[in-house]
């Protein structure tokens, strides 16, 4: 697998390999559901950068520090131990022939080769239509094909997960918002 550096074009977030650049999946879905900026509170991004570093850890058969001043993160990776899911992966860039790319928060191994499974993980009330475009689109970073799993985890603690079916109108979607921001830089600046 290339490396792959974040990088902002034309003020949009994405990614290169050194050669190509390639949009990032949040470029797209703000193309898809544009979102106004400070949608995410400022607790949520603390927890999220928290729990990367954990899974992280766990990625790297390190144990992830419990009973920290975070217990909803405490809670994710006590969820995901309970359900015998090991991080194989934590927030590692991808990309596909396409033009995207992204960080999924992790790939999970259920068992000894009975399956992966991607995982995005959302410190929120409520789960929006944009997470199920984006787990779509970071699985088509992966082949074989994983599963695909949504966390959430609202103020309660408590840990809701959601497995979601392949859905190829998720997949058409971030294509299409792929086909836009393409026709946007190459077409969008222009004058007659």
């Amino acid at each position: 697998m290339l490396s792959l550096k974040e990088e902002t074009r034309y003020g949009l977030r994405g990614y290169t390999d050194g050669t190509r650049s390639y949009f990032a999946v949040s470029t797209l879905l703000d193309i898809l559901s544009p979102m106004p900026s400070g949608w995410i509170d400022a607790e949520a991004l603390e927890l999220g950068a928290v729990l990367h570093r954990a899974l992280f850890l766990l990625s790297k058969d390190d144990r992830a520090p419990t009973a920290s001043a975070f217990p909803r993160v405490d809670a994710v990776v006590d969820w995901l131990s309970q359900n015998g899911l090991r991080v194989v992966e934590a927030e590692t860039p991808r990309m596909t022939d396409r033009g995207w790319a992204g960080r999924p928060d992790a790939l999970l191994q259920r068992g000894r080769g009975r399956g992966r499974i991607v995982c995005d993980v959302k410190f929120a009330e409520g789960l929006v239509p944009r997470y199920e475009v984006q787990l779509e689109l970071y699985r088509r970073l992966f082949s074989p094909l994983p599963q695909m799993l949504l966390l959430q985890i609202p103020k309660s603690g408590k840990v809701n997960p959601k497995w979601l079916k392949p859905n190829p109108a998720h997949y058409a979607a971030g294509l299409n918002a792929l086909s836009v921001l393409n026709w946007r830089l190459r077409y969008g600046t222009r004058t007659r």
